[in-house]
């Protein structure tokens, strides 16, 4: 059974609070108005950045000593990432209730349904085997599956520039606004990748060196 950790849960609960309520007040600044669109966006916008920092956690530890007391938030990060996203996706249902219900059997065959329940459904299976009977039970196949998170996150990003391309691409040529926050968040999720990406050339270089005589 996993041992309660209290404080970990409640320092991360209190960064989520904080990337929430900035990516709120961030989505406010973006469309000049209050809304429940807004609200349901920083959702999202949270649950990305909770995941990935869940993610890149390891790469940071690797590169940089300071950070190692910030992996064991690891698993808090990743789990409570994932309620948000749920939360999200259940507001992005009552948003759009004729889109998702009375036209589902249309809506849901789009790319970018396809594409978020997908990701959904690859987070879904991290969360499910994310406690400590896993590990027994699946031995070393278990950190082969969390890291199918990435592909997930590749998913959001081609999900995201699916839905925002367009607005991407024309405030990359004007620059008459803030950045849309979807593109700051595919952005992040890029780094997390592109560590990940550092991190395994870093493990198969330092394979590579001949071991040191003791």
């Amino acid at each position: 059974m996993d041992s309660p950790k209290p404080h970990l849960w409640r320092n991360t609960i209190l960064f989520a609070g904080l990337i929430y309520a900035l990516s709120s007040v961030y989505g406010v600044l973006y469309v000049q108005t209050i809304s429940i669109a807004v609200c349901s966006e920083a959702l999202a916008f949270t649950a990305g950045i909770l995941i990935g920092s869940s993610f890149v956690l390891s790469s940071l530890t690797y590169f940089f000593n300071f950070m190692d007391t910030k992996l064991k938030y690891r698993k808090q990060l990743g789990l409570l990432g994932y309620y948000v996203a749920l939360a999200y996706s259940i507001t992005l249902f009552l948003r759009n209730v004729d889109h998702y219900g009375t036209h589902a059997s249309t809506s849901l065959g789009t790319r970018e349904a396809l594409l978020g329940l997908s990701a959904m459904a690859i987070l879904s299976m991290m969360a499910i085997i994310s406690g400590n009977w896993a590990i027994k039970l699946l031995g070393n196949r278990w950190r082969m599956l969390l890291r199918t998170g990435y592909i997930a996150y590749i998913l959001l990003i081609i999900r995201a520039f699916i839905i925002e391309g367009g607005s991407w691409r024309q405030w990359a040529f004007s620059f008459m606004s803030l950045p849309p926050p979807r593109l700051i968040l595919s952005i992040f999720a890029l780094i997390v990748i592109y560590a990940r990406i550092g991190l395994e050339i870093a493990l198969r270089l330092k394979k590579k060196l001949p071991t040191q005589p003791k």
